[in-house]
This record gives structure tokens, C-alpha cells and sequence, in this order.
């Protein structure tokens, strides 16, 4: 590698993980384990509040979660932390929504569940752009990877009815519009039709090769060389 991109490099690398060190909601989920959130199950942290009944609950919605994830897509090979959060307090400090969030990090990917997520519809969305994160690296999720395209194939294991195909009626002009977006497709507005044109926009997907795809990603190959849409 030449010192120009080493150089280059190391400029990302700083301003990312300034970006990461500067969202303290990653940064409480990282931290989990030196809090008082109730390890129930390895990587998989509970909010204190918690009954017990709850606990075996939030195990078997994991459990199915990943279970959809490996039946759509191949078997889930990351080990994401897992962080369930049971009121609104605890919610602000670990998201800024009240259903669910992935953060990538250098450290590994945690997903927190708030009390507006805990089904498998969200767990399973969640725990796709961990796996994603996981297979393509933290920097190539980041750079290389569409916001439409994460998110679109996350609400392919996500089967709330708004999200399912059948249920979703937009012109062919929105979902061609959907894959020119950038940090726009969460800020513009239109957050939740994007997500529609998003599922829209992948049906079509080889479901059996996602993981070989993301595989060339984070061997170097661009988005829009593996993927054709």
C-alpha cells in the first residue's frame, strides 16, 4: 500500500472513530457489561427492571429472530451484543427510538431492543445489519454499503404487515429514486415511504448469494459491481 493511502486511511479512520467515540449511545451499548443490565444469556444484556418471565420471553424472540434470518439468507455467523431496554429513560440513553438500533463500532456490532421492538419482526431486522456489519467489516458497511439497500434487505425478514410487499403501492419513479439517497433516506422527510421503496427496491434479490456478495465487498469490490439493480 502506497503512503498516500496509508495516509488516507488513517484520515478515516481518526474521523470514524471520533464519530463512534461522539455517539454516546454506541458507546453506552459497548459499555454494557460494566453496567447493572442482567447478562440472561451470553451477549445478550436485560434491563434490571425485567421479570424473570420476561427474560425467557426476549431469549426465545432471539431465538426465532435469528432462526427467520438463517432461513432467508444462511446461517448467522455473527455474535452481535444484544441490549433490551424496558422504558423510556433507559431508551434515551442507548437510542434515539423506542424500537430498535444496530451500531457498528471497531469493537463489534450491538443491537438494542426497546420496548416498542421486542417481537421478532424487529429483532430480526436488527440482527440483519449485524450480520451485514460482520461480514462486510465496520468501515465497508459504512462507505460501501446504500442505506436503501442495509435497510431494504433488513425489512425482507421483517414481516410487519406495512412492510410486506403486497401491502405497498408507490410508482416504479419512487423506488428508482429511493437508490440516489444517501444520509437523505433517514433525513428528508419521507423516512418511512424510503423504507417501502427500500423493501421494493430488493425484492428481487438472490436471497441464497447475499453472503457470498458481501463477502467480494469486504475483499474490495464496489457496491454497484456486485450488486446489479
Amino acid at each position: 500500500m502506497s503512503k498516500f493511502k496509508i495516509f488516507v486511511t488513517a484520515i478515516i479512520l481518526i474521523f470514524v472513530i471520533s464519530g463512534v467515540v461522539s455517539q454516546r449511545h454506541a458507546l453506552s451499548c459497548e459499555l454494557i457489561g460494566l453496567s447493572n443490565y442482567v447478562e440472561i444469556s451470553p451477549n445478550v444484556f436485560i434491563s434490571p427492571e425485567a421479570q424473570r418471565n420476561k427474560h425467557i420471553e426476549i431469549l426465545s424472540i432471539i431465538s426465532a429472530g435469528k432462526k427467520r434470518i438463517t432461513s432467508t439468507y444462511g446461517a448467522m455467523v455473527s455474535f452481535p451484543k444484544i441490549v433490551i431496554v424496558m422504558n423510556k429513560n433507559e431508551v434515551a440513553s442507548f437510542a434515539i427510538n423506542s424500537v430498535g438500533q444496530t451500531y457498528p463500532s471497531p469493537i463489534g456490532q450491538c443491537v438494542v431492543i426497546g420496548p416498542d421492538g421486542q417481537n421478532t419482526d424487529v429483532v430480526s431486522h436488527e440482527l440483519l445489519h449485524a450480520e451485514v456489519i460482520h461480514r462486510v467489516g465496520w468501515i465497508n458497511y459504512m462507505f460501501n454499503i446504500p442505506f436503501w439497500f442495509g435497510e431494504g434487505i433488513a425489512t425482507i425478514v421483517d414481516h410487519r404487515e406495512h412492510i410486506l410487499v403486497k401491502n405497498i403501492s408507490l410508482t416504479r419513479d419512487k423506488v428508482e429514486g429511493v437508490k440516489l439517497k444517501g444520509l437523505d433516506f433517514f433525513t428528508d422527510g419521507n423516512t418511512y415511504e424510503n423504507y417501502l421503496a427500500a423493501r421494493l427496491a430488493v425484492d428481487d434479490l438472490d436471497r441464497t448469494s447475499l453472503y457470498k456478495n458481501l463477502a467480494k465487498i469486504r475483499d474490495g469490490e464496489k457496491f454497484n459491481d456486485v450488486f446489479k439493480f
